[in-house]
């Protein structure tokens, strides 16, 4: 009987051992997080705060897979251009600025340059393709409208729509930040190239 009350005293002892050092070990982590300065309330908000930012991360991946053109256009095989090879594309359309259009192809042209928000317009302030910036960029927006006047049947509104594609294309940042605005988003803290290609 005392043999077995020796081995119930070690046990019930050994497993207050074990409970002590837990909470030993327990007030040791508080005390370092309380040392920190983080008290519950804040650890609370950081881990808040984390899930918000891989919200506001997902919701911007979102729009950017949204706005962000894709894939080769129905004219891009003709064109010898791709949306997934921006710079490729700036160069090829950059050399299509010095086509000719006949008068009636001029007067779509020229129309369609008087509009605002068809140049490069981020890098030179430049808002229409009739302002000649000279960048690249506004050369190969030049371009574009010249290919596709001459080469497709694309109304006026398609090829402002093209434009816009590859102003994104060429300038995602600044394009990404126009759109957040438009969505009431805050666009400071966006992590984007702000030009592909040089001016």
């Amino acid at each position: 009987m005392v043999k077995e009350m020796n081995i119930n005293t070690k046990l019930i002892v050994g497993m207050l051992a074990v409970v002590l050092a837990l909470t030993a070990f327990q007030s040791y982590q508080l005390s370092l997080i309380s040392a920190s300065g983080v008290n519950t309330k804040t650890a609370n908000a950081i881990v808040s705060e984390s899930s918000n930012d891989v919200s506001n991360t997902n919701e911007l991946q979102q729009i950017i897979n949204e706005i962000t053109p894709k894939g080769t256009p129905d004219y891009g095989a003709k064109a010898g251009v791709s949306y997934d090879n921006v710079e490729a594309g700036l160069r090829t359309l950059t050399g299509y600025a010095t086509i000719s259009l006949s008068p009636e192809e001029q007067s779509t042209y020229d129309k369609i340059a008087s509009v605002p928000g068809t140049s490069c317009g981020y890098c030179c302030g430049s808002t229409t393709l009739d302002q000649n910036c000279g960048c690249s960029h506004n050369i190969a927006l030049q371009g574009l409208t010249k290919w596709l006047i001459q080469n497709t049947d694309y109304s006026e509104e398609q090829i402002l729509q093209e434009i816009k594609n590859w102003r994104i294309l060429f300038f995602p940042q600044p394009a990404l930040q126009e759109e957040l605005q438009n969505r009431n988003i805050d666009p400071n803290a966006v992590g984007l190239p702000t030009m592909v290609g040089g001016c």
